[in-house]
């Protein structure tokens, strides 16, 4: 499906898919008992979703609520599909769930009250979960339009002083930050349960640049 898009479009938006053998490994790398609730908040596909509940069917009696996020309506239709004909045969309470909407555009938090996520399908609670798991888009901020940007300007990140950076730090690159930073910064303050993890595919730049 992701196929469908043209490079260039894949490149624009920073669209890495996960292939399915890298998904299992990381599954496998995290060991123990699957989280009873996983967010992915950039899922495409579901490739994670669909690794997170194949290892719930694996262990008899287990149950868990898998929940992803997409902007795309295509992918996040398909991804619906195939994570909630998963869940049906992990059995249990388990429950499937895809938002289509933009993390970073459509995050309202609250001092008051669980994140809420505005999707294309009304307004839905997004409470921490024990695991964030993903491979958010990989682009740079200078290739973001800059309407895209001014759309950032009133969510969540203000107050996370993202990319806040200048003089001598800035004219290092450290300014040019990556998305996917935008995607840990927001998921650790507002969507990792306490003693939860966050796990992110990332490039060396983003896992080993300035924080």
């Amino acid at each position: 499906l992701v196929g469908l898009l043209p490079a260039s479009h894949r490149h624009a938006i920073g669209l890495h898919p996960t292939p399915e053998w890298m998904a299992r490994r990381v599954v496998t790398w995290l060991g123990d008992e699957p989280a009873a609730g996983m967010l992915d908040p950039a899922c495409g596909t579901g490739v994670f979703l669909l690794a997170w509940l194949r290892a719930a069917a694996e262990r008899e009696g287990t149950s868990v609520q898998v929940t992803g996020v997409e902007t795309s309506p295509l992918i996040a239709a398909a991804a619906r599909v195939a994570a909630e004909r998963a869940a049906t045969a992990v059995g249990g309470t388990t429950q499937a769930t895809v938002h289509e909407a933009d993390l970073l555009c459509d995050l309202r938090v609250s001092p008051d009250a669980p994140p809420q996520l505005r999707a294309a399908d009304g307004l839905h609670p997004l409470p921490p979960v024990p695991l964030v798991l993903g491979n958010p888009p990989w682009v740079a901020w200078d290739r973001l339009p800059a309407g895209y940007k001014a759309k950032l300007a009133p969510g969540p990140l203000a107050a996370l002083d993202a990319f806040d950076r200048h003089g001598f730090e800035a004219q290092l690159g450290a300014a040019n930050d990556d998305v996917s930073a935008l995607f840990a910064q927001i998921a650790l303050a507002h969507l990792v349960a306490p003693r939860g993890r966050l796990v992110f595919l990332a490039m060396p730049p983003v896992a080993t640049g300035p924080g």
